[in-house]
């Protein structure tokens, strides 16, 4: 084999095998054409647009709708956001997505409710992260097992049915997909010369540093007197204004007396001249109001200031250091720099919408360090700074107070509160689970066969390892994706609750592993009507998981667990309680005009789909009250008094029972069932 042919074999990880390797069979190699995984999102928007009304309102969605309206409203000065409760949990930046999503779609579909929207909004974001599993994939196999492990991602019924009715974990997925795939993209690869590798071993971290520092002091020292002051001069009056923006607070505190003695007419003359030109009916607005307006205007401006300090610091250094290309990025930042700013923008949303998205940064951190050594260090002073005043910008809980802010949000994290968990038929607290609760849902709710081939990948990567035929960097991220996550909630007893739902982000590493078991197959399969047989082996249980449980796939269990039938009783199923939009359907067709009807199970569940007479109350209400009953399951240890009332209805698949609906028996005319 020639060097050449060496080079350009790959072996199921995506890294070159040396030229001493043993042949492998290859396909052909053409130029890649991705008009499939075109295909596919197509396929699968055309899907979405026919069934997404079929789906149910998540219990906590109208709060978070309503939180992402306020915060766009705190935009233009509005202190509604910050009277809402928890503001430290996450950010709003995708509740503001999808409020603003659902009001675009309900344009477009005049049918189409605002829950709907919403709904779409969300599965699109999951169709994105469908798009960067594919792009990830690409770095690890080769293009056709890339296609059928997306495939295999996008027909999970967990994540198919999650994706249009779960507003926080599947965007935060999809974020955590994108920083990835944008991260690998910005790092590249090492360039072989001669069948070697010719980048240096990767360095220290304490060493780069170090080098750096060495090199800036040069670069420093060869300047002239005048520039070094100058450049000093400014260097410390900006990071003045940085620490009083950000910590201090003197200037705010100016602001806000100035604002104060411009209201009661007592503000220097060009100040009260300058407010009466823009505040001309002053008297009839109180002070809060105007003091509410500026705090908006002071966290814009710091922001934009924030901003301009970094770019100023880029430019200057560019200036200053540019013609010593030994301490500059060199050429590969010019070449990957929009990669790196878009994933940066990416992580900061990410951290909006969930603190623990500052591990996809640390993971991006760590491949750009392997690759690029201290040649990266720069870029990611930059990307940190850029992901910072992305979360900064788009999470106005931090906008008083970041650092203290984000602070108290890192510690929240852990304060999710007590929570009733069914896990093997015995009802624990979310804070005392066993350490095999998270590996268990992990087998018992991914197919059977993601979870065959996550054991051939396994153990094909295993293989290459120990015979040196991969340097492993890709797959030790994806490794570290995974096996972090899972240790930290086993280790340190981390609460869970709604089964594995906020553990989401960690299926796609498992299922990338799945691709290289399917690489590893499609070796032998040479045929294409062998590979199309692998294909459907593949996916036919997801496929059929979703056609039976539509539309609540996502309370799949797989064939270990005997199906939702087997899972009913031991695991919780329909934790978001959407099966009250069917429940309530029923109710509509059975309650006599302007009836009571008790909902067991958030009001907002039933809301937008009973009958504009029917008087809706809570659980708290006295049964003795209602005509009628709709009832969550996952809520179903809250009513005990069914005296009176006779079960008309189930909303169930197999022998699992989502939802009932029961009315008194003096009014019941007949009994029905569900499917």
């Amino acid at each position: 084999m020639t060097d050449e042919s060496a080079q350009g074999n790959s072996d199921i990880l995506g890294t070159r095998l040396t030229p001493s390797a043993p042949p492998a069979f290859e396909y052909p190699r053409p130029r890649r054409n991705h008009w499939p995984i075109g295909a596919i999102l197509a396929f699968g928007i055309v899907l979405g647009v026919l069934i997404v009304t079929a789906y149910g309102i998540s219990t906590d969605e109208y709060i978070e709708a309503d939180l992402g309206a306020d915060a766009l409203r705190a935009y233009s000065g509005s202190q509604e956001y910050f009277r809402d409760i928890s503001l430290e949990n996450h950010g709003p930046v995708y509740f503001m997505l999808s409020s603003a999503g659902s009001e675009a779609f309900i344009r477009v579909f005049p049918r189409w409710t605002l829950p709907d929207g919403r709904h779409f909004t969300n599965y699109l974001t999951f169709l994105a992260g469908v798009f960067c599993f594919y792009l990830i994939s690409l770095r690890l196999v080769r293009q056709a097992s890339a296609l059928m492990g997306t495939i295999l991602f996008a027909s999970q019924p967990l994540l198919f049915g999650s994706a249009f009715i779960n507003q926080k974990d599947i965007p935060f997925m999809t974020f955590f997909l994108a920083v990835m795939a944008l991260g690998l993209a910005a790092g590249g690869d090492r360039q072989p010369v001669d069948g070697h590798d010719s980048a240096h071993p990767p360095e220290s971290f304490v060493d780069a540093i170090g080098e750096y520092r060495n090199r800036l002091r040069t670069g420093w020292q060869a300047l002239e007197e005048p520039k070094r002051r100058m450049l000093g001069a400014c260097l410390l009056l900006g990071l003045l204004l940085m620490a009083d923006l950000f910590f201090v607070g003197v200037i705010h505190l100016l602001g806000e007396s100035i604002v104060v003695a411009a209201y009661d007419g007592h503000a220097p003359w060009p100040i009260q001249s300058l407010y009466a030109r823009i505040a001309t009916d002053a008297y009839k607005t109180p002070l809060p109001l105007y003091l509410d307006r500026y705090h908006s205007f002071f966290a814009s401006v710091r922001f934009a200031l924030a901003g301009l300090f970094i770019l100023a610091g880029v430019v200057a250094y560019r200036l200053v250091f540019g013609s010593h290309d030994n301490i500059s990025a060199g050429r590969w930042f010019k070449d990957r720099y929009p990669a790196l700013v878009g994933g940066a923008v990416l992580l900061g949303l990410a951290i909006c919408v969930r603190q623990i998205g500052l591990f996809a940064g640390v993971l991006v951190s760590l491949y750009l360090f392997y690759q690029r050594g201290r040649k990266a260090l720069l870029p990611l002073l930059l990307y940190w700074a850029v992901a910072a005043s992305v979360t900064y910008a788009t999470w106005p809980y931090l906008w008083s107070d970041p650092i203290r802010g984000m602070t108290n949000s890192l510690f929240a994290i852990q304060d999710v509160g007590h929570h009733d968990v069914l896990f093997q038929g015995q009802r624990l607290d979310s804070f005392i689970l066993p350490p095999s609760y998270l590996p268990t849902l992990l087998v018992l709710e991914l197919t059977e066969p993601a979870l065959v081939l996550a054991c051939l990948g396994l153990g094909a990567i295993l293989w290459r390892s120990l015979m040196r035929r991969t340097r492993g960097i890709v797959t030790g991220l994806v490794a570290l994706w995974a096996g972090v996550p899972i240790s930290w909630q086993i280790i340190g007893r981390v609460p869970v609750f709604n089964n594995i739902r906020l553990f989401l982000f960690i299926i796609p590493p498992l299922l990338l592993v799945a691709c290289v078991g399917l690489d590893a197959l499609l070796n032998h399969a040479r045929r294409p009507w062998m590979r199309g047989l692998l294909l459907v082996l593949a996916i036919a249980p997801g496929v059929w998981g979703i056609i039976r449980l539509y539309p609540y796939e996502y309370t799949y269990f797989n064939s270990l667990a005997g199906g939702v039938s087997g899972a009913y009783g031991y695991y919780n199923l329909d934790y978001w309680c959407t099966s009250l939009k069917e429940a309530t359907e029923i109710v509509n067709q059975i309650s006599a005009e302007g009836g009571t009807v008790q909902v067991f199970g958030s009001l907002q569940n039933a809301a937008p789909y009973a009958r504009a007479d029917l008087k809706l109350v809570d659980r708290f209400a006295l049964s003795a009250e209602a005509n009628t009953v709709a009832l969550c399951m996952h809520r179903s240890d809250r009513w005990r008094d069914t005296s009176g009332f006779r079960l008309v209805y189930q909303v169930r698949r197999g022998n699992a029972v989502f939802a009932e609906v029961w009315q008194r028996e003096a009014a019941l005319p007949s009994s029905t069932s569900g499917p």
